[in-house]
């Protein structure tokens, strides 16, 4: 990885996360200048190794995990969508919106703290929006 795209992104802030499913006490993102380090999984390296075919067999294909690999692509669009609202100055005004809008509100709250995945708040989010 570029240092400059790390330290765009990354900046020199560690990214912690508290997923709520119970096989992941938790993860985080840490930049190292040049590459980041990615901590998660500990359960399945002590009891089944740090093999690619164990991370794979024991964490990659566990179902929770394929739900928040899947929802990658959403997390995308919504940060696309975000770096565009902050270039243009709109953050505060969508901010402001969602402190009137309920629906909006509760998307910005569970996309901040992960409480859903992303495809699930887009879809919710519309729905309420268009009903």
């Amino acid at each position: 990885m570029d240092n400059l795209y790390i330290d765009e992104i990354f900046g020199n802030n560690i990214r912690t996360y508290l997923p709520k499913y119970k096989t992941i006490e938790f993860g985080a993102i840490t930049p190292k200048g040049n590459h980041l380090t990615v901590n998660i999984a500990a359960e399945t390296i002590v009891n089944y190794g740090t093999t690619a075919l164990a991370i794979k067999r024991h964490f990659v294909q566990h179902p929770q995990i394929q739900k928040i690999l899947n929802d990658y692509k959403y997390g995308k669009i919504i940060r696309k969508l975000t770096i565009q609202a902050s270039h243009h100055n709109l953050l505060k005004y969508i901010i402001n919106y969602a402190k009137r809008n309920k629906t909006f509100e509760t998307a910005l709250y569970n996309a901040v703290s992960a409480n859903r995945l992303y495809k699930d708040i887009i879809l919710c989010t519309l729905r309420n929006l268009v009903s």
